[in-house]
């Protein structure tokens, strides 16, 4: 039998055993943030969720500082510059060690945006508009009346595209949000209600 040449193993295995120390490293403080994002309650809003999930990772990291500067250039000192690229880093690793919990954190956050972006009205349709969109005239119970534009697809139980001219007089209820879009006529942004919810109210 030839002897074995084990000098170009010897040389792989020395060159590659940072690659390897770095991979562990990494995956140490992905595990230990998947740990510590498990332990956050749902109950808490997007903001301060989000600020306990970079919490986390930094404290996590924090052991490794030297080993992130000399790899990845993220310096833990200069958190307020690098604290992107460090969330960036983990959280793609963690996206596949810890998916449920990274789900339960977008469906949280995405939950209370909605809650913080969208308006609620219910009323009467007392006038439908059909020139260039469909702009329904909403008169609420303390008798305001609510323009509300149609411009996107709008969520609703009812056949909106065959049906809406039939809203007259009926009472709805829907879930807008505020946009500003460019008014050619007055040569300036004004402020436009956008559906994105209506449902019949019976």
């Amino acid at each position: 039998m030839k002897n074995l040449n084990l000098y170009p193993i010897l040389l792989l295995v020395i060159f590659s055993a940072p690659a390897l120390f770095a991979q562990d490293y990494i995956t140490k403080i992905t595990h230990q943030s998947c740990e510590c994002l498990s332990e956050i309650s749902e109950t808490e809003d997007s903001d301060r969720f989000n600020l306990e999930l970079g919490l986390c990772i930094i404290n996590a990291s924090t052991p490794y500082k030297k080993e992130l500067k000399r790899d990845h250039n993220i310096d833990l000192d200069n958190i307020n510059v690098d604290g992107t690229r460090l969330g960036e880093l983990i959280g793609i690793k963690m996206a596949g060690v810890c998916p449920e919990e990274i789900l339960r954190m977008t469906n949280t956050s995405d939950d209370e945006d909605y809650e913080e972006m969208s308006n609620y009205v219910s009323g009467t349709v007392t006038k439908i508009e059909k020139e260039q969109f469909v702009v329904l005239s909403l008169k609420d119970d303390s008798g305001k009346t609510l323009k509300l534009y149609w411009l996107y697809y709008v969520d609703s139980e009812l056949d909106l595209e065959s049906n809406y001219s039939n809203l007259i007089d009926k009472k709805v209820e829907v879930y807008y949000y505020e946009s500003d879009l460019f008014d050619a006529r007055i040569n300036e942004y004004k402020s436009f209600n956008i559906i994105e919810e209506l449902n019949l109210i019976e």
